[in-house]
């Protein structure tokens, strides 16, 4: 009988053999056969490059967050740029509190009526005409994040309610190097010592903001990350000749995890208390364990004993902003391991999808089924990729499927 294992990349070496051991023992204790989406691959006969979305995961992940948030009496947005595909949206109109967008081809993107909902623009650019971010009934909230944009902002006719933007960085400046999502250097917002500058200005007094915004774009974001960052806020808005309206804690919870978004909300409220609105941005989260691609084998070599196949799958094309995990197919015998590398099929040398240990007892290309026209399928997919898919080098746009299992 086989059993589906599913492949993280081995980045280091001596890593790899546990990852691979762990992989192997979590295999076997679910006797798993098969995996939903290798079955969906199979029946709707997909025979070129695809990236699949199970909409169902989505949905029930933006149900929980509704939920949760309700419960703390929080606003959940979308950031649209992890994706701008319309079921997507829409889907997250009916369960999210909103939108978070970067400019005015974003907000267009959105459904047509947004009554209820609330958009949050967040922009590198300096913002004109903020009335067309308010066409379609929704109540508005700018950020700005540096002194021009402030300048700007308070020059038009009748500015709307404004938050600064302060950088990541520096609220967690003190938690280094102990916060492994500290990192030095941001191009947005405002640092700790500016906003202090800011709110104590005299010119200041009649235009101060009605909260803060942090964006904090690391990989390693965890539970104490945004802990910090909300004490960071706390003390800032104590600067303040009001209770804070907004504290909007921005995106990057996709490493985060149900507990831990609970732990996050009820340490925002304890500093935050009603009726400040606390806003949080996921993206990448929303489409968590939902996101897939397959492309078939087209080339296959041997450098020593590492075996190389290059994919119709292109690493650089079809696989931006996602870290492929191997959905393999094995005969549980296997024992033994080899580095399979796999690659994108552009001129680019780095396009590189990534590199697993695959089980095997003789040859791996034949004890793991490797061949010429071999369908390859990786799990971990983010909407991300959906909206970085290009062609390049005559590469061709990956296929884009939305379906529920």
């Amino acid at each position: 009988m086989t059993i589906l294992i599913e492949l993280n990349q081995f980045r280091k070496p001596g890593l790899g053999g546990s990852r691979f051991t762990r992989a192997l023992e979590y295999a076997r204790a679910k006797n798993s056969s098969s995996h939903p989406i290798i079955s969906w691959i199979e029946a709707a006969g997909i025979n070129k490059p695809t990236l699949i979305f199970d909409m169902s995961v989505i949905r029930e992940r933006m149900l929980w967050l509704a939920a949760l948030t309700k419960s703390f009496s929080a606003t959940p947005l979308l950031a649209v740029k992890s994706c701008t595909d319309n079921a997507f949206l829409h889907v997250a109109n009916n369960y999210l509190g909103g939108f978070d967008v970067s400019n005015l081809t974003e907000y267009l993107a959105l459904p047509a009526d947004l009554q209820d909902r609330l958009v949050s623009v967040t922009s590198p650019a300096a913002l004109e005409n903020q009335d067309s971010f308010r066409g379609k009934g929704n109540e508005l909230i700018i950020t700005v994040d540096s002194q021009l944009q402030l300048d700007r902002h308070l020059a038009q006719a009748q500015p709307s309610e404004y938050l600064l933007r302060v950088q990541g960085s520096s609220l967690l400046e003190a938690a280094k190097p102990a916060d492994p999502a500290y990192y030095p250097i941001t191009r947005f917002g405002f640092t700790v010592d500016e906003v202090v500058r800011l709110l104590k200005a005299p010119w200041m007094k009649n235009n101060l903001p009605v909260g803060f915004q942090v964006h904090h774009g690391s990989e390693a974001n965890k539970l104490s990350t945004y802990k910090t960052i909300i004490q960071g806020l706390a003390r800032l808005a104590g600067l303040l000749e009001h209770s804070a309206n907004y504290i909007n804690l921005g995106g990057g919870w996709h490493c985060l995890s149900q507990q831990e978004f609970s732990d996050v909300l009820c340490d925002a409220r304890k500093y935050f208390p009603e009726p400040c609105s606390i806003l949080l941005e996921p993206g990448r989260w929303f489409a968590k364990s939902a996101g897939f691609a397959v492309g078939s084998i087209v080339n296959i070599s041997r450098a020593g004993e590492i075996v190389r196949c290059t994919l119709d799958l292109s690493a650089k094309s079809h696989l931006r902003w996602s870290n492929p995990r191997l959905l393999h197919m094995f005969e549980p015998q296997h024992e033994r391991k080899c580095v399979v590398q796999f690659y994108g099929p552009s001129c680019y040398e780095s396009d590189l999808i990534g590199k697993y240990y695959l089980p095997y007892s003789t040859d791996v290309l034949k004890d793991s089924g490797l061949s010429y026209g071999k369908k390859v399928v990786f799990s971990n997919v983010s909407t991300y990729s959906r909206e970085w898919n290009t062609s390049f080098n005559g590469v061709p746009l990956a296929d884009v499927e939305w379906i529920n299992i």
